[in-house]
This record gives structure tokens, C-alpha cells and sequence, in this order.
């Protein structure tokens, strides 16, 4: 049965109850979830595929260090100007080298939550949405602490030549650390990559699958309300 209640922390959300929202599958075993939690998922999730019909969509999570917490919110917001400045100069790269001559656009499209139930410490939970043309995986983040060189004797940890060192790298950039400290505080996990074809004929069951996936972020509990934008951000575009 479909219940809506106004969330009694905040009156301006709205509590959704039940197996699906909008004919689409929720992860229910949450409790109840915030609709416009759930909108603000969705609206993200179809900007991404109307602009990229092969979009890619990353989940991942980040954490502070003992004491690194940043109330105002500004650490998240510079993760994603840091990732979304790599992702341009990457571009700008590839360009230039003309390793890839169609030079694939990539608007970065993100969807991040804010949560702290009994931990010390809060952390976020990130989904990223990107053009599946420019790129397809994380890379092998599994090897983090190979520290193993490259040609040019650039340490593992330090090159950025997939999504997961991107990432690590940013989170680094936010909390002004080293990358080898970083790599502690992301956590990628299971099945981390998932893909959106519009046009294939599974593009309704991917959809939906990223979205249940993704409605894990809508659940009320373990958020302190008081202040919308620090509980939950999203590309507006």
C-alpha cells in the first residue's frame, strides 16, 4: 500500500512507502524513503541518458579522517569541481594527442547523500553519471596498494589514468591530503560500474536496476535534517 507522510524533522519532505515509485523498484529494506530524494534521482539518472544514450554510472563512497569532518558541506562540493576538472583536462589531453578524434563529450552528472547513524564521523555516498563513450570502468582499483611505477617511475597510486585514481584523487584534493591517503577513505563497492543503453532493448531493465540501486540513498534514517543541501546533493542540469 503507497503511504506519504511529511518527514517529522523537516516538513518540506515527504516520506514514501512501499515496493516501487513511479512503477519503478525501490531498495524497501530501508524504510521509508524521501520522495524528493527520489525525484532528484530520477531527474538525474534521465538527464544522463538523454544527453549520453550510453551513459555509465559509478558508485563509490567517501569518508573522512579522524577529525576531517566539514559541517558546511564545502568538502563534497570540491570533490566535484576536482573530479569534474580532471575529467576536462583529460578531454583537453586526448584532444590534443588526438587519441581519440572524436573527442567524446563528458558532462559529469553526480547524485551524492550525506549520512551519519552511530559513527563519529559522516560519509558520503556517491553515484556518478558519465558519457559510456568516454568511459566504461573504474579500472583495477583492486591494486591500490601495488605502489608499482610505471615507464616514467610515476608511483601506482599517484598516476591518474582510470576513473577509481580520478576519484581518489579528487577526495584528496577536497581534504588537502596525499593520494596514498586517500585511497583508505574511497570505498568502492561490489559491482560498482553499472550501464545504461537507450538504445537496447534491456534500457528499461538497466534503468531500473541503477534506480533501485540508487533509492538505497532516499532512505531517512541515519541523516541529520535541518539542512536540505547537506543531506543530499544533485547535477541540476
Amino acid at each position: 500500500m503507497l503511504m506519504r507522510t511529511s518527514l517529522s524533522q523537516n516538513q518540506n519532505l515527504t516520506l514514501h512507502e512501499g515496493e516501487t515509485w513511479h512503477g519503478l523498484p525501490l531498495n524497501s529494506g530501508q524504510g521509508p524513503l524521501i520522495d524528493q530524494y527520489l525525484l532528484g534521482i530520477h531527474e538525474t539518472m534521465f538527464n544522463a541518458v538523454r544527453e549520453y544514450p550510453r551513459t555509465c554510472a559509478m558508485r563509490f563512497d567517501l569518508h573522512y579522517p579522524a577529525g576531517g569532518q566539514d559541517p558546511q558541506g564545502r568538502h563534497i562540493s570540491r570533490f566535484i569541481a576536482s573530479l569534474n576538472a580532471q575529467l576536462e583536462a583529460d578531454a583537453l589531453r586526448r584532444k590534443k594527442a588526438r587519441k581519440d578524434r572524436r573527442a567524446h563529450p563528458c558532462r559529469l552528472r553526480y547524485v551524492w547523500v550525506k549520512e551519519q547513524a552511530t559513527a563519529l564521523l559522516p560519509h558520503y555516498h556517491v553515484f556518478v553519471f558519465v558519457n559510456r563513450d568516454a568511459y566504461f570502468c573504474l579500472g583495477d582499483f583492486r591494486q591500490r596498494h601495488g605502489l608499482k611505477p610505471d615507464d616514467s617511475g610515476t608511483p601506482y597510486h599517484e598516476r591518474r589514468e582510470n576513473m577509481a585514481e580520478r576519484i581518489v584523487q579528487a577526495w584528496a584534493s577536497s581534504l588537502a591530503i596525499s593520494p596514498i591517503r586517500a585511497w583508505d577513505l574511497v570505498h568502492f563497492p561490489r559491482s560498482p560500474v553499472h550501464s545504461i543503453d537507450a538504445n537496447s532493448p534491456s534500457a528499461g531493465k538497466e534503468f531500473a536496476e541503477v534506480f533501485e540501486r540508487a533509492s538505497y540513498f532516499a532512505k531517512a534514517r541515519t541523516k541529520k535534517y535541518g539542512d536540505y543541501s547537506r543531506c543530499f546533493g544533485r547535477s541540476r542540469c
